[in-house]
């Protein structure tokens, strides 16, 4: 299966290999087949290609895997984020670095 994946050209780029494929625009080709309108995010080749009910309905859920697994790595990188702000803040606070000046607003 994995072999076929990297055939797939709704999952891998035909021009550098690269498994940044994204769907631009997808459309109802006939009664049982999807176009769908694709760009590497690498090296941003465009392609076309035609893909069955079955293979459109599973591209779909597999987008939306992907989706998923992007959203929860933007809110882990979030968290550790805000973690290293929070301990920054804490510190700069323990060594008196700040004051409540500091976060005054200017009335002009």
């Amino acid at each position: 299966m994995l072999f076929r994946r990297r055939r797939d050209p709704l999952r891998w780029c035909p021009a550098c290999r690269s498994r940044f494929a994204c769907p631009v625009d997808w459309a109802e080709h006939d009664t049982t087949h999807w176009h769908i309108e694709l760009r590497c995010g690498e090296c941003g080749n465009r392609w076309d290609a035609l893909a069955d009910d079955e293979r459109a309905k599973r591209y779909d859920l597999e987008l939306n895997a992907d989706v998923t697994a992007i959203a929860r790595a933007l809110a882990r990188l979030d968290l550790e984020r805000m973690a290293v702000d929070a301990e920054t803040f804490a510190a700069a606070l323990a060594h008196d670095l700040i004051d409540p000046a500091d976060f005054a607003t200017s009335r002009g």
